[in-house]
């Protein structure tokens, strides 16, 4: 998670209007429009903001991963 919080703050420093989102591939825990086995889309595309850069630090910062 502490990748993609680098990721984003790359993203509204270079370029703000790019779009881009988390999808988790071979999860337990399906989260997807199609109900596709194994995926999870944890953010869909968007533009980079600073309430998701604070949301990826709250989850790094967990001990597990859950929603």
């Amino acid at each position: 998670m502490r990748a993609c919080q680098s990721f984003y703050q790359s993203k509204i420093i270079s370029n703000d209007k790019d779009l881009s989102g988390i999808i988790l591939y071979g999860t337990e825990i399906n989260k997807n429009t199609s109900d596709f086995n194994h995926i999870y889309i944890l953010y869909k595309s968007a533009q980079s903001s600073a309430e998701r850069i604070i949301q990826l630090e709250a989850l790094s910062n967990e001990d597990t991963f859950e929603t």
